[in-house]
């Protein structure tokens, strides 16, 4: 898989090492912290596009 869009879910932090292949993410209307964002940045290798949608708890 290398497209991934979420919307209204509940996203588990430790679920977020598991998107190594990963190109283009959207995520919205997620509650994320800046811990979870800098995982999914730096498991991603790949990553070309993210994309964050009315998402909170971004505060560090």
């Amino acid at each position: 898989m290398e497209s991934l869009e979420l919307y209204s879910c509940s996203l588990a932090p430790g679920n977020l090492t598991k998107f190594e292949a990963l190109n283009d993410v959207t995520l919205s209307s997620i509650q994320l912290t800046i811990e979870s964002v800098k995982t999914l940045l730096s498991t991603c290798s790949w990553m070309e596009s993210l994309s964050l949608k009315y998402c909170w708890d971004l505060e560090p």
